[in-house]
């Protein structure tokens, strides 16, 4: 076991940081990225966290008090008959709890990202569920393994936001869509999305105590990180991360944008790589070959990445 709780959060602005970036999207604080101790050992100790006593005791705690303004509450840590603790619940049943609490307004939600939805939240055992908040319809789930960060806005409301940085280049420079109480950046299939959510104005807004956005990014990331964990170890840490957006076929398969910086410099949404990092057409076919074999792309995904590296011929 070699990280621990405060190795998950950037410790400048508590963001919570994929354990293998090497600076905090949020601020640019400087930390030590834990990929080559993954390569050398996949258990980092973030799947024994969520275990961690004293991590459920902590939010057993949080989770009562939320409980006095929302009494009919299920309550995950409770067997229901006097009320006598459950030994086996698990932080991410706890955390589902807290997501589910109110309706929010979301941003980066289909078909109309840049403008807010009601939205509620719902933690499954793999997916940060976004669903309509009187349907109940799912409107788009975000990967636990693929959240790479969440993070809150600066004081003032503006945004506070380095990028993306892996391998000396920089991605997702600037958000795309407004920055509410918390933002999550999140990579499905090797492309970025970001989730923003706020809270909803209206009569049950005080609700919303003013922790509530800070115990949302510290337990739905402890739970994110439990997530990676698990999943580079299941699939090997080539493909999880081309899966995640940092490998380097996906880097490179990734067009710059108009007005893009050059290569090795700080750049816009896409994430520019030095010449000389780039792999080869063929090297980017076969490993995008690999990804279909595991059914981690589709096959019209397939086609549309083989045609964009063609094309860059």
């Amino acid at each position: 076991m070699t990280m621990t709780e405060a190795d998950v959060f950037c410790p400048a602005c508590q963001a919570y940081v994929h354990a293998f970036l090497e600076r905090c999207p949020a601020c640019g604080a400087a930390r030590k990225p834990r990929l080559d101790e993954a390569a050398a050992d996949p258990r980092l100790g973030l799947e024994a966290l969520a275990a961690d006593p004293v991590l459920r005791r902590k939010l057993t705690h949080l989770i009562d008090g939320y409980a006095l303004t929302a009494p009919r509450l299920d309550l995950p840590h409770k067997t229901g008959f006097g009320d006598a603790p459950r030994p086996d619940f698990t932080i991410g049943e706890a955390t589902a709890m807290l997501v589910a609490l109110l309706v929010f307004r979301g941003y980066g939600c289909p078909p109309r990202p840049s403008e807010p939805a009601e939205v509620r939240l719902a933690l499954t055992a793999e997916e940060l569920e976004v669903r309509e908040a009187k349907s109940h319809e799912r409107i788009v789930g975000i990967p636990l393994s693929g959240i790479l960060s969440i993070a809150a806005p600066a004081s003032g409301g503006l945004p506070r936001w380095a990028g993306i940085q892996f391998g000396g280049a920089t991605a997702m420079r600037t958000p795309a869509i407004p920055v509410g109480s918390f933002l999550v950046t999140y990579a499905a299939d090797g492309s970025f999305d970001q989730l923003s959510v706020q809270n909803r104005p209206g009569m049950f807004s005080s609700k919303a105590r003013p922790d509530y956005y800070t115990n949302i990014r510290r337990w739905v990331g402890l739970t994110a990180a439990e997530a990676a964990e698990r999943r580079w170890s299941a699939i090997g840490l080539d493909r999880y991360l081309a899966e995640i957006g940092l490998g380097p076929a996906a880097v490179a398969e990734r067009p710059a944008p108009a007005g893009a910086a050059p290569p090795g410099e700080a750049a816009g949404p896409a994430m520019a790589m030095a010449p000389a990092t780039r792999p080869s057409t063929r090297a980017a076919l076969e490993e995008l070959d690999d990804l279909r074999s595991a059914g981690l792309v589709t096959d019209d995904e397939y086609r549309r990445k083989r045609q964009e590296i063609l094309d860059r011929l």
